[in-house]
């Protein structure tokens, strides 16, 4: 199953934008944009495939730190203050899907040659023969290992590079095992031959699911030795680099979707071993879905002005960010930084603006919204307001329908 990655999604003149950490949709002229992130503001350059991108826009451009503290630089934390409707995630980082690399040497080499040193010393003292044969036998083996060892280094480079070639053949399952079995190493380069082994297999089968069946990944849980604890590692690494490689074409297509619930069961991974994956999973299919439905006129009997059509309600707050603790170590200044909320109610997306009703009303219409963020990572909606320093931050239960919704009013204006 080949997927087609592309690089943007376009709204005319309106780009949707990804990083690990955040969603969203940015206004600008060809080859530069203007957004806002959850690293904060950015302009992102750059045309035929070179690209660059720039944080903390606006700051001053002094050195960092001061003399009078003499720290070395700002560090700023994100703290969760639980105003929020729900928990911010991010793609797991505890699985694994680095290869191990070769060690370089063995320490059984250093031990054997340590130990033909006490011998030699031993013999200088004592005058003994037998601590003389003793070093010499030591002597000799960590040179025959130091090159046995070389020689096995050699020989689990070229495996790697013959099981490449296989997967890349597609070549059977059957063969592929046979090829692990044949193989001899011990120690060090055993364990990485068999990890790398495991990880090259599972990450192919999201390559192409159709090649390694969910049977045959099962199979081999059983035929590697690695604990159940690195296999485990690994699968949940190879989830979540299929996500991150699904995400940056911005949207979750069915296709797609199909192919990771197809791989969280080949890989037999349960839900609450991958809850951050299927929670970013589930906020931007929503995102996809309300962007592509219909706009649908709602009647709400709710104040608004002549001509405006409204098309989502749903509670939700303005939060925002301020500064809930300051601290310094090892010459580092650490900022917590977290939320409060700014004002409550009701927030309202219509063909005009988008706005709140609480205790009074605030509103923003269309045509001054220069970006939209979804951020997954702190579980809010981010716009960017033009004449505005800071950018208007919402929370709301389904964060992904918000900016759906938005996203999708702005994709209908720029159309017409």
């Amino acid at each position: 199953m080949a997927f087609y990655l592309r690089k943007s999604y376009g709204f005319g003149p309106l780009r949707l934008n990804l990083s690990k950490s955040g969603l969203g949709v940015s206004g600008g002229v060809t080859g530069a944009r203007v957004g806002i992130g959850p690293k904060g503001t950015y302009v992102h350059g750059g045309r035929h495939g070179f690209y660059y991108r720039k944080y903390g826009l606006g700051k001053s451009k002094g050195k960092a730190g001061s003399a009078r503290t003499g720290s070395v630089g700002d560090q700023e934390l994100f703290i969760d203050t639980g105003l929020t409707y729900n928990k911010g995630v991010s793609i797991n980082k505890k699985g694994s899907t680095e290869p191990l690399d070769i060690p370089e040497k063995t320490e059984w080499v250093k031990r054997l040659f340590s130990l033909g040193v006490i011998f030699l010393v031993m013999y200088f003292f004592s005058k003994s023969g037998l601590m003389l044969i003793f070093s010499g036998l030591t002597f000799a083996g960590s040179a025959l290992l130091y090159f046995w060892f070389n020689k096995k280094k050699t020989e689990l480079r070229r495996s790697m590079g013959e099981l490449a070639k296989m997967l890349e053949e597609e070549k059977p399952y059957r063969e592929l095992l046979d090829f692990y079995r044949s193989k001899r190493f011990w120690g060090e380069l055993k364990k990485v031959f068999n990890y790398n082994f495991y990880l090259a297999v599972n990450e192919f089968s999201y390559n192409n699911p159709e090649y390694i069946t969910t049977s045959e990944l099962r199979a081999l849980d059983g035929e590697i030795a690695l604990a159940r604890e690195v296999q485990k590692e690994i699968k949940i690494g190879t989830f979540a680099t299929f996500l991150d490689t699904v995400l940056q074409d911005h949207l979750i297509s069915d296709e797609e979707y199909k192919a990771l619930v197809k791989l969280k069961k080949g890989l037999g991974l349960h839900s609450n071993e991958i809850k951050s994956e299927i929670t970013i999973i589930e906020t931007v299919k929503r995102m996809g879905e309300a962007l592509n439905e219909e706009l649908e006129v709602l009647k709400l009997e709710i104040p608004h002005r002549p001509g405006e059509k409204m098309y989502y309600g749903t509670e939700g707050r303005m939060l925002k960010s301020k500064i809930m603790n300051r601290y310094q170590r090892n010459k580092v200044v650490y900022k917590e930084r977290g939320y409060d909320i700014e004002f409550e109610g009701r927030v309202y997306v219509s063909n005009k603006r988008v706005f709140v009703i609480g205790d009074g009303t605030r509103s923003y219409t269309m045509n001054q919204i220069v970006d939209v963020t979804l951020s997954i990572e702190d579980n809010t909606v981010q716009l960017v307001i033009d004449g505005r320093q800071t950018p208007v931050v919402f929370t709301v239960p389904e964060i992904g329908t918000l900016a759906g919704k938005i996203n999708a009013v702005i994709h209908d204006q720029k159309s017409q």
